[in-house]
């Protein structure tokens, strides 16, 4: 069975456009924000990246700044998509902690590991306060089985599925490397908002790090170069062209 990536739309925030570039000249400039979390199959195991948004962060629509989902926006419904349930899942990669790409860890079997930065954790957990309303304190209240991860990991020991430290965003932020049959591709997470703002080194509005998150940037276009691989991120504005949408549609 070939290896493919699912990219799973899971709602999204009505936002800024400075959220993307502090520094547009559109800045406040209304844009949709979409949220992703990816499905990972290898010879008919699968495995996540992110887990989306949870439904407690559900709002009524008055055309305000905020969330915006449904029912159906949410890591169950998703999966079944493509005929998976959370109890298929035998591990889970999360990118970093903010409640967009990890409110559907209260899905996921206490068995299953879920691979996080160590520092992620605990940055989590004690939040500076200009990070603060970007975690929810119960996606951490969970049975989760986690895997505090330092530095970088080959998840299956054959390099099919690599962690990789990227800094910056949040203190423990990791992209996942992922060597299909006939190409490589990076799931970035938040590691950028748009390729366009990472290639003119423009820091975007939600940053722990800057200077670390340039290093990343860095880092993720030296693989790119090195691997031919492609950059995968979680929040293109021009998702509806550039994104592959499930069942139908996958990177492969």
């Amino acid at each position: 069975m070939a290896s493919r990536v699912f990219a799973f739309h899971c709602g999204g925030v009505r936002s800024f456009r400075g959220f993307y570039d502090v520094t547009d000249e559109r800045a406040i400039e209304i844009v949709y924000e979409p949220a992703y979390f990816f499905l990972l199959e290898f010879d008919g195991r699968h495995f996540l990246f992110d887990t989306g948004m949870n439904p407690r962060l559900k709002r009524d629509d008055d055309g305000s700044l905020g969330v915006l989902m449904s029912d159906e926006d949410t890591l169950i419904p998703l999966l079944a998509k493509v005929g998976v349930t959370p109890a298929d899942v035998e591990g889970v990669v999360i990118s970093h902690l903010h409640n967009d790409h990890a409110g559907g860890l209260e899905y996921i079997s206490r068995d299953t590991p879920v691979y996080v930065n160590d520092k992620e954790l605990g940055f989590a957990r004690n939040p500076p306060v200009y990070q603060r309303p970007f975690f929810d304190e119960e996606d951490l209240q969970h049975d989760t089985n986690w895997v505090e991860v330092s530095g970088g990991l080959d998840v299956l020991g054959d390099g099919r599925l690599t962690i990789i430290p990227t800094p910056g965003h949040t203190a423990g932020h990791q992209v996942l490397k992922v060597r299909l049959e006939d190409r490589t591709i990076v799931l970035c997470g938040d590691a950028a908002y748009l390729t366009s703002k990472m290639r003119e080194r423009r820091i975007p509005g939600v940053v722990w790090n800057p200077d670390l998150l340039v290093r990343s940037w860095e880092l993720l276009e030296e693989i790119e170069r090195a691997e031919s691989a492609l950059l995968v991120f979680a929040h293109d504005l021009d998702f509806r062209e550039t994104k592959p949408a499930p069942p139908l549609e996958w990177y492969g």
